[in-house]
């Protein structure tokens, strides 16, 4: 059954929430969402309502719907979605004054959907963005003005937060307790990760073919004749010894890397 369907989404989406598998819950609510369908049920309502606010905490803005999603969903989702797309516009403003207002408003609808506690986690995601913003103006900055950059109570708060972000590796940075400052380090070069090693892999692949092409080019102008004639004339207007019995034997052109690539010593 269509309805038993969309149920079985919104379960799974509302177990990994719990779980905090944020683009998993992303992945079973739009399924839920774009099952085709030509009139709203609550679970599609309800299972929106949260792909919003997950969508925020995971990601940083609201995820576009596939085109394939019901127009009943995308026509009406103003109405019955309202306060979750206004707070979905204060976030995108990193305006954490505005993002506050905006739950202040909607707290009402937010707490009788039983979704307050995710809203209070998109205000705690506003705040740890705009830290990871901090790292792309600043090479050194004190937790005092970190505090005053992101809304925070303290420059005591700040550090936690910070500290908090650096044991998930949400940003790489070092904390100096004895002058309050925090310096924001680039991310260490990893290849733990497919694509890390597939990156790897193909620099690798690039050098080995390259080294192949200078090898064939060397081989192709010792082989060519005019190119040794070249360069004993060349040899014989720079005065160079030639190479033989007392310098006086036939001269050997020179190969590219002095012969490394040709195996010569």
């Amino acid at each position: 059954q269509p309805l038993d369907f969309v149920r079985y989404w919104l379960y799974a989406g509302m177990a990994t929430i719990g779980l905090k598998r944020w683009e998993r819950a992303i992945e079973c609510l739009r399924n839920c969402v774009t099952t085709p369908a030509t009139a709203l049920s609550a679970v599609v309502v309800e299972a929106y309502k949260k792909y919003v606010l997950v969508s925020l905490i995971a990601r940083g803005h609201l995820a576009d719907l596939p085109k394939f999603t019901p127009s009943v969903v995308t026509h009406n989702r103003e109405a019955f979605a309202a306060p979750y797309l206004a707070l979905a516009d204060a976030f995108k403003k990193m305006d954490a004054d505005a993002l506050a207002k905006a739950a202040d408003e909607g707290r009402e609808k937010f707490e009788a959907d039983k979704n307050w506690g995710l809203v209070k986690q998109v205000q705690a995601g506003l705040t740890r963005r705009r830290i990871l913003r901090l790292t792309h103006f600043y090479v050194t900055v004190s937790l005092a003005d970190v505090a005053r950059n992101v809304g925070l109570g303290s420059a005591a708060e700040a550090q936690a937060l910070v500290e908090e972000m650096i044991g998930s590796r949400d940003i790489f940075a070092s904390i100096d307790e004895s002058s309050g400052m925090v310096a924001f380090l680039d991310a260490p070069e990893s290849f733990a990760s497919p694509a890390a090693l597939a990156r790897l892999s193909g620099e690798v692949a690039a050098a080995m073919k390259l080294s192949e092409r200078l090898r064939a080019a060397d081989e192709e102008m010792q082989a060519d004749g005019s190119y040794v004639r070249r360069t004993l004339m060349q040899e014989r207007r720079s005065g160079g010894a030639g190479v033989g019995t007392g310098g006086g034997g036939m001269m050997l052109p020179p190969t590219i890397g002095g012969g490394m690539l040709s195996g010569m010593p």
